[in-house]
């Protein structure tokens, strides 16, 4: 009886011995609070901030601290990998962040002299270089690991702009270009973004219907609710979205808040989790859209109601 309660104690003691030290090497797992959510603060919130910040998704402040900003990312990288929209960093959430980021950094830094990324080829460093390319404002709408044609006129255009050869093969002196350098200087001479004129066209008809009364499931100048306004306004350029806000926050480019330009497509989440609520930016921090309250008018990004419902925002012209 003794020797068994003896081999016991031996056996627990072990694994006890053997919890402690992947607990001492792997200090992370026992550092793990998940899920994370508004007004946490924690290392791991530092974490979260730290991959987001590495895929490209606006965080001033990397700090430990889960804020509105936090929020607002975190729900955009949810839209974006079509998980639940709900701004909590689950277990399914922070191992989709790991995974991606994981492979951003390895991606980074294996690019040999001798290696090139070209036309048909599918690699999970195209959807790196896909990702890099949108965050400077090129037009891509699949952000997946194949190199397609659209993929090839963006990274031609890139070259252009960074006085490479222009080839479409994506050589590594064309990314250490891409890493290593800022944003492609698409500059007027005023200083600001260069506008498209189908951008500016949209902007001009979307003004022409301020004051145009809110209607639920309404799509023209009898009454808009906010994506039948959207949907009006771009078929009127010939450009057609679907009708719904969360059908049209997968469309076009992802674009990030400080790269927003005249046209672009901003969206909320309102009233459901989610993109319940869209408009058009027409600069200045301000975009026009179907109010629900006082109809089509003009609102500020920064106003706290909707600065703290900013979801994300779409290129739907380039």
């Amino acid at each position: 009886m003794i020797q068994k309660r003896g081999r016991k104690m031996k056996k627990t003691g072990k694994i006890i011995l053997l919890l402690s030290m992947i607990l001492f090497i792997f200090p992370w797992v026992a550092e793990a609070k998940l899920p994370l959510k508004v007004r946490d603060k924690d290392s791991q919130v530092k974490k979260v901030e730290e991959m987001l910040s590495k895929l490209g998704y606006e965080i001033r402040w990397v700090d430990q601290e889960f804020g509105y900003e936090t929020l607002r990312a975190v729900k955009e990288f949810q839209a974006n990998e079509k998980l639940p929209v709900t701004g909590v960093v689950d277990k399914r959430t922070w191992e989709r962040l790991e995974k991606i980021s994981k492979n951003t950094t390895k991606v980074q830094s294996d690019f040999r002299d001798d290696e090139q990324l070209k036309l048909k080829d599918k690699d999970p460093r195209v959807k790196i270089l896909k990702q890099e390319l949108v965050k400077m404002g090129y037009n891509i709408r699949w952000v997946d690991e194949e190199f397609s044609y659209e993929t090839e006129r963006a990274v031609k255009s890139f070259q252009k702009e960074k006085n490479l050869d222009e080839t479409g093969i994506v050589d590594k002196n064309t990314w250490e270009s891409l890493w290593g350098r800022g944003k492609p200087r698409i500059l007027t001479q005023g200083g600001g973004f260069t506008i498209n004129p189908k951008a500016n066209m949209i902007v001009q008809e979307a003004k022409k219907y301020m004051g145009v009364p809110y209607v639920f499931g309404g799509a023209t100048p009898a009454g808009f609710d906010c994506s039948g306004y959207i949907q009006y306004v771009f078929r009127k350029a010939d450009h057609e979205l679907p009708r719904t806000a969360d059908y049209q926050f997968f469309k076009g480019t992802i674009v990030g808040r400080s790269n927003l330009r005249e046209g672009d497509v901003v969206f909320f989440e309102t009233y459901e989790p989610g993109p319940s609520h869209n408009g058009i930016y027409v600069g200045n921090g301000q975009f026009i859209h179907a109010s629900s309250s006082r109809g089509v008018m003009i609102s500020r990004l920064d106003e706290s109601y909707w600065a703290s419902r900013y979801l994300g925002a779409r290129r739907m012209i380039n």
